[in-house]
């Protein structure tokens, strides 16, 4: 899944272990960001970008995973578990949305000659 190990979310996730998630339960997480991510990215977005914004979704599909087994023992959520799921989502929210965006080129503005795009006293 593109180099993400299953493993590796577990440590993204401060280490949760194999007993509140099972490996299964995250292969599967893994799988699912990689069809989102694979298919809202931009072709410009780095490598690097996409595997980040991977390992962010199937994170935070991990751990929607340990507070739904959580909230079904003792139902309801303790604050700092919602607290890190939002968290979470915002990552992963975030990241997807630089893979859809890309890597764009920055270039100076049309109209604009270098000289003026340059100039020490300009203010843009």
């Amino acid at each position: 899944m593109n180099g993400i190990s299953i493993q590796q979310v577990r440590d993204y996730l401060n280490k949760l272990a194999v007993e509140l998630v099972p490996d299964e339960t995250i292969s599967a997480n893994l799988h699912l960001a990689e069809i989102i991510v694979d298919n809202e990215k931009s072709s410009q977005a780095s490598a690097d970008l996409v595997r980040e914004a991977k390992l962010a979704i199937a994170g935070y599909y991990a751990y929607i995973a340990y507070a739904s087994d959580m909230e079904r023992g003792m139902g309801d959520l303790p604050a700092p578990v919602l607290a890190h799921l939002t968290l979470l989502k915002e990552v992963a929210d975030k990241l997807l949305a630089y893979a859809k965006r890309g890597n764009p080129d920055i270039a100076a503005p049309v109209g604009l000659t270098t000289s003026h795009y340059e100039a020490e006293d300009n203010v843009y």
